[in-house]
């Protein structure tokens, strides 16, 4: 009797094993499915790939993924509240995308209620880590007084920076800044600032 009770546990051992392996197996295959559909370009795909992610692993680049899915409608409805929560997440681990992302919603009232002074915090921590997009919404935000007192000296060095990286758009806003030859030479001064300041990070 205690030799069968001996074979039935080690066979219900043995089973469970087997049970384990091949679900951890089907899960890898079908994470592997996903990767491959996701590298595609399918949109679905892609969404549950970097959503797998964020979730599993709370790997910040899928969480502001998964954000940015919500924000946008790739692969999913739009959801801005949902939005907010995804780049929340990324925000705590201080992902630059994630902090323009979220200041996105604070600027626009999408998922959040409206907060130029939030979107603006948001977009100076995204810029000082070099992401020109939130340096041209810095520079925007200045230019209007949105979220800060206007400042057009301020304007025209952040879309300085921006410009500095590529963005187009921040290269037409500084050229069509109308400042005088002494603010654009207090305006590039701070823009070096600015640059020192991003650099050293």
């Amino acid at each position: 009797m205690r030799a069968l009770k001996t074979v039935h546990s080690i066979l219900t051992a043995t089973l469970t094993l087997a049970f384990c392996i091949a679900t951890v197996q089907q899960a890898k295959g079908q994470q592997d499915q996903a990767k491959i559909a996701a590298e595609q370009g399918s949109a679905e795909a892609q969404f549950n790939f970097w959503y797998q992610k964020a979730v599993t692993q709370g790997d910040v680049a899928a969480q502001r993924n998964v954000g940015i899915a919500y924000a946008h409608g790739l692969g999913v409805p739009v959801d801005y509240a949902k939005a907010v929560e995804w780049y929340k997440k990324a925000v705590l681990q201080g992902d630059a995308g994630a902090q323009y992302g979220l200041g996105r919603c604070y600027e626009n009232g999408w998922g959040v209620a409206k907060d130029g002074l939030k979107a603006v915090e948001l977009f100076q921590k995204a810029a000082n880590q070099g992401y020109d997009d939130a340096a041209l919404h810095l520079g925007c935000a200045y230019a209007s007084g949105k979220g800060v007192p206007m400042d057009e000296v301020r304007a025209y060095a952040w879309f300085n920076v921006a410009a500095a990286s590529g963005n187009a758009d921040a290269a037409k806003f500084r050229d069509g800044a109308s400042l005088t030859l002494e603010q654009v030479a207090e305006a590039q001064k701070l823009s070096a600032e600015l640059f020192k300041n991003i650099h050293k990070k």
